[in-house]
């Protein structure tokens, strides 16, 4: 039995690294976390609804990931963490950013940095045949200005 087998579409779209890369998130956190489970990939939900600048992104992100202690909490060591990872298990990578509407509109520029840095991470992976997605969601009717997830 192949590992499509047992997923269903999403989880098999998840599991491709053919389209991973940012995306506003249009699915609930909970079945995304499902699927990226069900694809062999390790998914972090992480709530960044409080954050108030890219310290706090660092911060947030480095305590969800389990980033190393070298982490060097600045975008460089960042990025090269994200494009590190062996101390995760999973066969590739679903960063969920949920409740980002205030860093977006307080923080644009930062923000801005942020999912550029998650771009190049992605597209890093999808040269190595892993899937890296991040979906960055908020409220409904709210857009982060990212293209919706693919289908």
């Amino acid at each position: 039995m192949s590992i499509a087998a047992g997923m269903d579409d999403f989880g098999v779209l998840l599991a491709g690294p053919g389209k991973a890369g940012v995306y506003h998130l249009n699915r609930e956190p909970r079945e995304v976390a499902r699927a990226a489970q069900s694809a062999g990939l390790d998914c972090f939900r992480i709530d960044i609804g409080r954050v108030h600048d890219k310290d706090d992104f660092l911060e947030q992100i480095s305590k969800a990931m389990r980033f190393p202690d070298w982490f060097g909490r600045n975008w460089d060591a960042l990025a090269d963490c994200l494009r590190d990872l062996s101390w995760l298990q999973g066969g590739g990578c679903v960063v969920v950013l949920e409740k980002a509407k205030h860093f977006a509109a307080g923080h644009r520029h930062e923000f801005d940095e942020a999912m550029d840095l998650l771009k190049e991470v992605s597209e890093y992976w999808r040269a190595e045949q892993r899937p890296f997605w991040v979906l960055v969601g908020g409220p409904e009717g709210w857009s982060p200005g990212l293209p919706p997830m693919p289908s």
